[in-house]
């Protein structure tokens, strides 16, 4: 049985030593199964075979392979002192070790752990592209992403990216369907609420329900009533949501600032509070934040 395999033989399965260790295991974008095995050794002859076949199984995981008896000064630095060792390396560190022979599942196990590492970086990279296309008003396409992360990544990734949705339903409009995802939210993730995009979709959804049962002619009677007296905050800080539900959020923030200029200490710092509110749906990017 030869226990060495060539790029040509499979692109993801590599012989490593001094000349491309840095390039293959450490500097790879990719998780790494790093195999250390030598010719001699019996379990690692045992191992080979369906460590290969289940990293082949997995194309986002690399798998290289080091004789410890030709490239003794890498062994060395590594520090093996058992074969086979297998190293799961990413993003230049170390993640996990098991030395010594394997079962199918405790292989199948630390393989799945690797390409788990893969699926978490490309749902990354997926929710970085998102929420550009979002920042640059191509809602449709930052909704397509953020379904495509829901689908592919969602016990891992799946609260940014209904999140995600939620600003982008946010961004068009639908009100209705941005409610529907923050109440999901709430349900399916209850340990991801702190994570600011978490915040600012949430907060978006519910300043829009809050606004939404204000009518136009009832946003005309506020301005009226906040004409007669600018002192009434109440008006002030309805006419405030209403006004920031229909993307008026410049206005909204003045209003906002009059209450907290007015009276620091109406309703026990409700104005600050309706501007932190404010602050945390825009996000901190917004430009009427920054």
């Amino acid at each position: 049985l030869r226990h060495n395999s060539t790029p040509a033989e499979s692109e993801n399965i590599f012989d490593v030593g001094a000349a491309n260790f840095m390039d293959i295991v450490m500097a790879s974008k990719d998780p790494v199964i790093l195999d250390c095995y030598a010719d001699w050794c019996q379990p690692c002859k045992e191992l080979a075979p369906r460590l290969e076949k289940a990293v082949k199984q997995n194309p986002g995981v690399r798998l290289a392979k080091l004789d410890t008896d030709k490239e003794p000064d890498i062994a060395s630095q590594i520090q093996v002192e058992v074969l086979p060792t297998l190293y799961l390396v990413h993003e230049g560190k170390l993640v996990d070790k098991v030395t010594g022979s394997l079962r199918d599942a405790e292989l199948q196990a630390f393989v799945q752990k690797a390409a788990g590492l893969g699926k978490s970086q490309s749902a990354n990279e997926l929710l970085i592209e998102a929420g550009k296309l979002l920042s640059s008003a191509q809602t449709e396409d930052a909704a397509a992403v953020y379904k495509q992360v829901l689908e592919t990544s969602r016990e891992s990734h799946g609260a940014i990216a209904m999140a995600g949705l939620c600003l982008c339903a946010m961004a068009a409009g639908d009100h209705g369907a941005a409610g529907t995802l923050a109440a999901s939210i709430r349900k399916d993730f209850p340990n991801s609420l702190g994570d600011p995009i978490v915040t600012q979709a949430l907060a978006a959804a519910d300043i829009a329900r809050e606004s939404s049962t204000v009518s136009d002619t009832e946003v005309q009677d506020l301005e009226k009533r906040i004409a007669a007296d600018p002192n009434d905050h109440a008006a002030r800080l309805s006419l405030a949501t209403a006004c920031f539900g229909r993307q008026r959020y410049a206005e909204a923030m003045d209003h906002g600032l009059e209450i907290v200029k007015r009276d620091r200490a109406w309703d026990d710092g409700g104005g600050r509070r309706l501007l932190l509110r404010f602050f945390d749906t825009l996000g901190s990017a917004h430009p009427e934040v920054a």
